[in-house]
């Protein structure tokens, strides 16, 4: 009995020792910088194939499936869009191979929704990043190049 009182002292010290105490916010180190680990992740839209996802983390391989048919293997590398991609139609088997970089800045648009209990409509503000296309982007059919474009952050440029 004498060992449970003294662990029961023990215990309330303790606590109230812990109370006392400033509690500060937990970081993370990503790429030498230090980052809130409440950070928040915003979705992701890619134009060029109408896709909006949310990743799963920052340094990711997703794969999308996509409503046109066909799907996107994705190998993100930063929450803000830069990534390597591989787009396959399952339809044409045709396939696109590319680039994106950073977002700038987050964009905003309006969001519908409407509620699936009482039928009411809302709207609201959906902020989200949109890479912009970068590097040599290869077009595949059946296997076999058909065409090449090259872009420099988001502009279409001639061929280096």
């Amino acid at each position: 009995m004498k060992y449970f009182i003294c662990l029961i002292f023990i215990s309330i010290q303790l606590c109230l020792s812990c109370k006392n105490k400033e509690l500060k916010p937990k970081s993370i180190v990503i790429e030498n910088d230090i980052k809130p680990l409440n950070k928040i992740i915003y979705q992701v839209h890619l134009k060029q194939f109408s896709a909006y996802f949310l990743p799963d983390s920052c340094n990711c391989q997703m794969n999308i499936d996509l409503l046109s048919g066909g799907y996107l293997k994705l190998n993100l590398k930063d929450c803000r869009g830069e990534m390597s991609f591989k787009f396959i139609d399952t339809i044409k088997k045709n396939e696109i191979e590319g680039q994106y970089i950073n977002s700038l800045d987050t964009l905003k648009r309006y969001s519908y929704e409407r509620s699936a209990i009482d039928g009411n409509e809302d709207i609201s503000i959906l902020q989200y990043f949109e890479p912009l296309p970068n590097g040599i982007w290869k077009y595949f059919k059946k296997g076999k190049i058909i065409k090449e474009e090259y872009y420099e952050k988001g502009i279409e440029k001639k061929m280096p």
